[in-house]
């Protein structure tokens, strides 16, 4: 993520800068020595320059990002949060695993805005950058899919996606525990949002209990959206209206809260 930041670059560059300098200081310190001293002194100066250049940072991109990603994740503010992260995918190599994961990062942005034509367009196939094999990414790949198709509420093509998903984990081997582990809590939420879309009944219990688990605001609205519209289909207003309203009040700047919003409104009607 080095080339995505100005203050990384800067952060690399002047550290290298610094070792320039210092080398001139060892060839200054050390005339009148034999010249392979200096060299030798040199080059693991300039060396240690370029580490310690790339390290700081990548330290400083990394902490940029997570910045940016704050305003999505905390803050709730889609729109903030793409004003100033749109161009970074765009920065990258695209051949890189930082341009997939920076594009991943764009695409939830959207569609936490409600925008899934242009999550699923921001959505940068594994096969561009030649990893189409990588377990972690071709899951993250297909998780996002799916829940921007069923986000359009694309019920076919959701469940073409969550197939594959389901696919890739049954696949996953020993080695891979964790990450099937990590696919299958994501996969049944994006199975439960696909019954719902169906019109069949939710496992209430199950959701709730992944409500109160849930490591992410994001993925808690998630789950909040999706017990919302069982009780709207199923339970009826009076079970509705506190989780809209509850909704509506967390969903910061998401579409999950206008949604609350206008699922109250119809209610009023």
């Amino acid at each position: 993520m080095v080339r995505a930041f100005r203050q990384s670059r800067l952060t690399a560059a002047g550290i290298f800068a610094a070792s320039v300098v210092l080398t001139v200081l060892v060839w200054i310190r050390d005339r009148g020595l034999p010249v392979h001293i200096p060299l030798i002194a040199s080059v693991l100066m300039l060396l240690l320059g370029v580490f310690a250049g790339q390290l700081a940072a990548r330290l400083v991109a990394d902490s940029c990002n997570t910045k940016l990603l704050g305003l999505l994740h905390v803050e709730l503010d889609p729109d903030a949060f793409l004003r100033q992260y749109a161009a970074i995918p765009g920065r990258l190599k695209p051949d890189s695993r930082e341009y997939l994961v920076s594009s991943a990062y764009l695409a939830d942005g959207y569609a936490a805005k409600g925008d899934f034509d242009a999550a699923l367009a921001a959505l940068a196939p594994l096969e561009r950058a030649g990893l189409a094999q990588d377990a972690a990414l071709r899951g993250l790949y297909l998780q996002d899919l799916c829940a921007y198709r069923l986000g359009k509420e694309d019920r076919p093509g959701a469940a073409q996606a969550l197939e594959e998903l389901e696919g890739l984990i049954a696949g996953c081997g020993e080695k891979q525990a964790r990450l099937a582990q990590n696919l299958s809590d994501c996969a049944a939420l994006l199975r439960a949002r696909l019954t719902c879309l169906k019109g069949r009944a939710v496992d209430r219990a199950w959701l709730e209990r992944q409500l109160w688990q849930a490591p992410f605001r994001l993925r808690r609205l998630d789950i909040q959206q999706i017990l919302a519209q069982d009780a709207l289909r199923r339970l009826g207003p009076g079970q509705a209206v506190p989780l809209l309203s509850r909704l509506r009040d967390e969903g910061g700047k998401t579409w999950y809260a206008a949604w609350a919003r206008e699922q109250l409104g119809r209610l009023d009607t």
